[in-house]
């Protein structure tokens, strides 16, 4: 099965230790674990908060503009 280097995007072989393009040294597979940079860990927190914050904002607007139409 093919490799893909993480920096360039190339196609390796199965075992290659450095690409050939950019020499960006592999590491070997740690057993399908998912290895998450910093940036992706900010990304799907941003992410997930704004899946959360958005509906609770909604209701938020809809609730203050029921209250300034009844108090008005």
């Amino acid at each position: 099965m093919p490799v893909w280097c993480p920096k360039c995007g190339a196609m390796l072989a199965d075992g290659t230790e450095r690409c050939p393009r950019c020499d960006t040294k592999l590491e070997a597979s740690g057993g399908g674990e998912a290895d998450l940079s910093t940036k992706e860990i900010w990304n799907l927190t941003f992410y997930i908060l704004r899946i959360l914050l958005i509906p609770i904002l909604v209701v938020l607007v809809i609730g203050l503009i029921c209250y300034l139409t009844y108090f008005r």
